[in-house]
């Protein structure tokens, strides 16, 4: 369940720079505040996770959790980096844009190597 609220954040921050006012920094400072306090609920879930795999052992589900949030934990701090300096106004929207979106491929890696590869290498249990 907090996979799906971050990635709503993540959804959230990419539909509201696309609409915003590019001189409100009220509203910079708003996403800011919402990416910082998603990293934070995202690193308290990745512990949660790996202290579960370190306890219980590796599953193919678990992997591909613990993969999934260490790289949303990434694309998180890259975001909140990229809207600091907005709000710095060192940057413009077209920046913090581009690092959401130059981040999918990335996802698009992840998603392939959990479909085409754990069935290999958890051999296909």
């Amino acid at each position: 369940m907090f996979n799906v609220i971050i990635i709503a954040v993540l959804a959230l921050i990419l539909f509201s720079l696309s609409h915003i006012n590019s001189s409100n920094k009220f509203q910079f400072i708003l996403l800011f505040s919402l990416s910082f306090i998603s990293i934070i609920d995202n690193l308290i879930v990745l512990f949660a996770i790996s202290s579960r795999l370190f306890e219980f052992g590796i599953t193919p589900n678990r992997l591909a959790l613990t993969g999934l949030n260490l790289l949303v934990s990434f694309h998180l701090i890259i975001i909140s980096k990229q809207l600091f300096l907005l709000i710095l106004r060192k940057v413009n929207t077209n920046n913090v844009l581009n690092s959401i979106v130059s981040y999918l491929p990335i996802y698009v890696i992840w998603t392939s190597v959990v479909i085409f590869l754990f069935p290999i290498i958890f051999n296909f249990k």
